[in-house]
Formats: structure tokens, sequence, C-alpha cells
């Protein structure tokens, strides 16, 4: 799971189909945006007062469970360790952030799971074309996205609407708005997200989740270096589930206009 400041543009640039919203676990049944959503058996025996809801969620999104709820104070578990040795890098290191083997739920794997089961997952697909020739892309992760930048805000009854952040005008039927319908962060990631304002003194506004199904899928390199972030974004990162590497490299800072890099 990524937690930072990024925008929900990370693939409205190539016009991606409408997204089917899927739970990877067996407990919840797959919705498109043409159907309602419905709760499961489970869900009809709680409270609403345990779910976030949203017109814009294709169902009610649970809250922490009690015993991970619990646990949240204790978050992290581990001072940070700041890895800076390298050029253009300052790195805040908590291994673990979530204590492991607490039992009663209060573990990493169990907020794994929950995050798993409750959450909307869907795959990005779009088309590129590239020298004439058209290919679709479906991208090897599942995703979900929740927040808005520094430059929006929700407002009006129940978060509906989308406030420009310095005016307050409604920019809900802005035409990116209006196509790729924003997401207020529900209770169960907004606890997360305060526990590493807490940890890092960084304030963050935006969750990407991805999730993982196997050793086949992936994310490449990249870049969080959209201009409306700012010369120096802050990106928090929680890791769950199987150990995987984790890599960075460094980007190298591009020639001054009129000079060449290319080798005699």
């Amino acid at each position: 799971m990524k937690i930072d400041r990024v925008q929900s543009l990370i693939w409205s640039a190539f016009s991606p189909q409408v997204p089917r919203y899927a739970k990877p676990a067996p407990t919840k049944v797959d919705i498109t945006p043409e159907t309602p959503a419905t709760r499961n058996p489970e869900q009809k025996t709680r409270s609403s007062d345990e779910f976030s809801t949203h017109l814009a969620y294709p169902f009610p999104i649970s809250h922490l469970p009690p015993a991970l709820a619990a646990e949240l104070p204790s978050w992290p578990a581990s001072l940070g360790r700041a890895i800076n040795d390298q050029p253009n890098i300052d790195l805040l290191y908590f291994e673990p952030y979530v204590a492991r083997g607490l039992g009663g739920g209060g573990n990493a794997r169990s907020l794994f799971e929950f995050l798993r089961a409750e959450l909307p997952f869907y795959r990005v697909e779009y088309d590129i074309n590239r020298g004439g020739t058209s290919t679709h892309i479906r991208t090897p992760r599942w995703t979900t996205v929740f927040g808005l930048d520094d430059t929006s805000r929700f407002g009006g009854g129940g978060n509906e609407k989308v406030l420009d952040a310095k005016t307050g005008r409604d920019v809900s039927t802005d035409k990116f708005y209006s196509r790729y319908k924003p997401r207020p962060i529900p209770k169960c990631l907004d606890e997360l997200r305060l526990s590493a304002q807490r940890a890092t003194g960084c304030e963050f506004n935006f969750c990407l989740v991805n999730y993982y199904a196997s050793g086949a899928d992936s994310i490449s390199f990249h870049s969080d270096d959209e201009r409306f972030l700012g010369p120096l974004p802050a990106i928090a990162s929680f890791s769950l589930g199987a150990r995987r590497d984790f890599l960075l490299k460094h980007k190298p800072t591009p020639p001054p206009p009129g000079v060449s890099t290319r080798r005699p």
C-alpha cells in the first residue's frame, strides 16, 4: 500500500476504460459502476456507523476492526532509520511499522487481509497508439485510489461535491472530475494516513493502494514528479503481506538546453 500526495491522474492520460470493481477475496461479489452495490449477508448484521459511505464508493467500506484500531497508538513499532547517504535521497525507514505477531488481529497480516477483503479494487486498462499500432494495456496489479490534491477539497452534504481549495467554487462538473469521480479517503485508510503523519511530520492527502495478487504482478520504475506536487513531494509507502524488494534508483538530472549527452 502506498500513501502519498499524488492526484488520481495516474491513469487519466491514456483514456482508460471504465474500471470493473472487484474484491480479490471471495467474501464480496464483483461490482461494476453500472450495477448498484449490495451488502453481503455479513454486512447486514452490522451497524451503519461501522462503514464509510460515499456516492462514489461502489459499496460501503468497513472501518478497521476493533483489535486493529486498538493497536494504532502503538505504531510505528520501531524507530525510523534515516537513509540519506546517497545523492538526492532522503528516506525514513521503519521495519517494522506495524507490529508483527501481537495476536487478536493486531498485526500486519491482519491489516493486509482486511484491506484486501474490504477495499474496491480494479485493474486499470487503456489503449495506446504508437506508430499507428494500437496496443491494449492491462496493468499487472489491482488498484484503488482515494483523495484529492491540494488544489481541491470535498464539500457539501456527504462530501459529494468537489470544491476549489482557494475559492470554494464547485468544480464537480469540470471535465476531469465529471469523468473520474473523486472519492474521499475512507476511515480505515484515513487512520493509517494520520498515523503516517504523526510518525513523519509530513502531511498526506491522497491514498493509492496496489494489490499484487501473485509474484507475476508488479509495478515498473516511475517518478512521482507531477508539476502540481511541487519540487519536494512527500511519499509514504506501507508494504504488507509477503516480503518483496522495494527498489529505488537515482534519476539523472537532465542536461541544460542545448547540451548533448551523446558519446562520440
